[in-house]
């Protein structure tokens, strides 16, 4: 099997969330990992998912990637509009690629937004891990995360060729 450093893209629709931060750096810690933190906010995405210069510049990040952790806030128990448009604007992207959640905001700590994320991932034939690392950050659950998208990205890293 290829040990070769997975590519983790790390998504957050805002910057400044601390679990977030704590999450990056724990994450570059890795030796498994080459991370990389785009923020969704700055990415300039069209209002409408299509073509655009942006979504041409964001869309190799996203294929090279092996894995993802999307950052999401809860906002009247589902996920911001920026995570969705990111979603939406790609397809292709996500296919045969784990992803894991950090979670935030109330009600729920961001559970909704997740729960509601799971099916959306699950229709883009991406998969999705069992933990999440919500907020305030816990390094026991980062790591259970982490090892859970490493098992994942190498498996799926090795059946992508097969998978259409």
């Amino acid at each position: 099997m290829n040990q070769e450093p997975l590519r983790m893209a790390i998504l957050t629709e805002r910057s400044g969330v601390a679990a977030t931060e704590r999450f990056a750096e724990y994450a570059a810690s890795r030796t498994e990992f080459e991370t990389d933190v785009i923020d969704l906010s700055l990415a300039c995405l069209p209002a409408v998912p299509g073509d655009g210069h942006a979504v041409r510049d964001l869309a190799p990040w996203l294929a090279g990637a092996d894995a993802f952790v999307v950052a999401t806030a809860e906002v009247n128990r589902g996920y911001p509009g920026a995570v969705k448009n990111a979603i939406d604007c790609f397809a292709a992207e996500w296919r045969a690629k784990p992803v894991g959640f950090i979670a935030y905001g109330s009600p729920t700590g961001g559970r909704a937004a997740v729960e509601q994320l799971r099916a959306v991932f699950t229709s883009l034939h991406a998969m999705t891990v069992p933990d999440v690392v919500g907020d305030p950050f816990r390094a026991e659950a980062a790591e259970r995360m982490t090892d859970q998208l490493l098992w994942w990205g190498r498996a799926l890293r090795a059946a992508r060729p097969y998978i259409s």
